[in-house]
């Protein structure tokens, strides 16, 4: 291989990377904006209950309900993009604590949980012979 087809197979990997990079931090800004309209619903829900407080009214789930569905909803969206992430940069994220590792990590530095998958028991099914009869069934068609 050639000086120059190393260099353009270089520049070529380098331009995929970046390219990554580039939907790495979309999907990272996406998530911060997704994050500020959460505060901003938790912020609604509070200013509701301290009007509730100050007013005497009793406070029900159905007052909150429209941004608590909200709020279920951007989380859902913000843990697919944060899987995308992860599947763009080969990159984990730890069940228990959310800390990023590399993709072949057997378990989390931070909280020590375990990502080896134990291999299942096979259990060997019994047969029984279907074929020969017990003896005292075969006595009787002699008969």
């Amino acid at each position: 291989m050639s000086f120059f087809d190393k260099l353009k197979s270089g520049v070529s990997e380098a331009g995929s990377k970046a390219k990554v990079l580039v939907e790495i931090n979309k999907l990272k800004l996406i998530n911060v904006g997704k994050q500020n309209e959460i505060n901003g619903l938790y912020k609604e829900i509070g200013e509701k209950v301290t009007l509730a407080a100050e007013l005497g009214q009793e406070l029900q789930l159905v007052y909150f309900s429209e941004q608590l569905e909200k709020i279920a909803m951007l989380k859902t969206e913000i843990e697919q993009n944060q899987l995308k992430i992860a599947n763009l940069s080969d990159e984990k994220q730890c069940p228990s604590c959310n800390r990023s590792l590399p993709i072949d990590a057997k378990a989390c530095p931070s909280c020590n949980t375990s990502f080896l998958i134990e291999e299942p028991q096979i259990i060997e099914p019994t047969y029984i012979d279907l074929s020969s009869k017990p003896k005292d069934e075969r006595g009787s068609d002699d008969k």
